[in-house]
């Protein structure tokens, strides 16, 4: 079928609106915690509109609630490839690697997410608890006592709290940040 340029732009649009629709459908499953019907929304989503990237982040946290690591990782590693600053997608390779036992991973995506980062004391919370996974008593108690002076008052807490600032991607509505915006008087941290 031909196309004369103006009904082909039609056609585009009509593809991204609908690409839109079905994101938005998916974030309402994925809330639900309907997570097979979220992963077919994406899917749809992104068949209509695969410059639609941001579908890569919800169909992944879909999937890895439905504990398919691999295709989480791989949406997330794909993402990745678009905006490998995006602190989001570390977080949630961090998490994933975490859930999947594997710390020295969790660890190295954790530490790039506080280079971009800095002042979120969540985040050093989180990480705390991957160097005591790891049996690194030393940086954690470093990274307990930087999260407590960015104002985090309960370490358990905030290492629970959930990894995206996106709050339809996995965070919840009182996700807030915690970390005012004072130094960390220097101190830093010895890596194996």
């Amino acid at each position: 079928m031909l196309f004369c340029s103006g009904s082909q732009s039609q056609f585009v649009l009509a593809a991204e609106s609908m690409a839109e629709s079905e994101l938005k459908q998916g974030q309402a499953q994925l809330a639900k915690r309907n997570y097979q019907k979220a992963v077919d929304c994406f899917d749809s989503a992104i068949r209509h509109d695969y410059k639609l990237k941001k579908v890569l982040l919800y169909r992944g946290e879909a999937k890895l609630n439905l504990k398919d690591f691999s295709g989480a990782a791989d949406d997330y590693t794909e993402y990745s490839q678009f905006d490998a600053k995006d602190p989001d997608v570390q977080l949630r390779l961090s998490k994933l690697y975490e859930l999947q036992n594997k710390p020295n991973m969790a660890l190295s995506y954790m530490s790039k997410v506080l280079v971009m980062r800095p002042k979120d004391g969540t985040i050093y919370a989180r990480r705390a608890l991957l160097y005591d996974k790891l049996g690194q008593k030393e940086n954690a108690d470093i990274d307990r006592d930087v999260a407590r002076k960015l104002g985090v008052k309960s370490m358990a807490v905030a290492a629970s709290a959930p990894a995206p600032k996106d709050a339809g991607v996995g965070a919840s509505k009182t996700t807030k940040p915690t970390a005012p915006q004072r130094a960390t008087n220097g101190k830093t941290h010895r890596h194996h």
